[in-house]
């Protein structure tokens, strides 16, 4: 390599490290500061959408019980009509 290459490699690394730095959207800290912050933020986010699915849950379960109860009693109505029926014709 002669002396201009390397001259030119030189300078465009020292260029870029410059753009690098210039536009740089913050600095390690306070990068690191902003994505802790975003991650607590999600955390909590998420945190609040388990709460809200388990109540949700729980109130599907309980309706669920409620309409098993009720097809049960009308089965346990039905035999007891059908008992009765029978025990009439005989």
């Amino acid at each position: 390599m002669n002396r201009d290459t390397i001259f030119a490699a030189l300078a465009g690394l020292g260029l870029g490290a410059g753009l690098a730095l210039l536009f740089a959207p913050a600095s390690g800290r306070h990068l690191r500061g902003r994505i802790v912050y975003r991650a607590r933020g999600e955390a909590r986010r998420l945190r609040h959408q388990a709460e809200e699915l388990q109540e949700t849950a729980a109130n599907l379960v309980d309706q669920g019980k409620e309409q098993a109860l009720k097809q049960r009693d009308g089965i346990v109505n039905a035999v007891e009509a059908g008992k009765r029926a029978y025990l009439e014709t005989v």
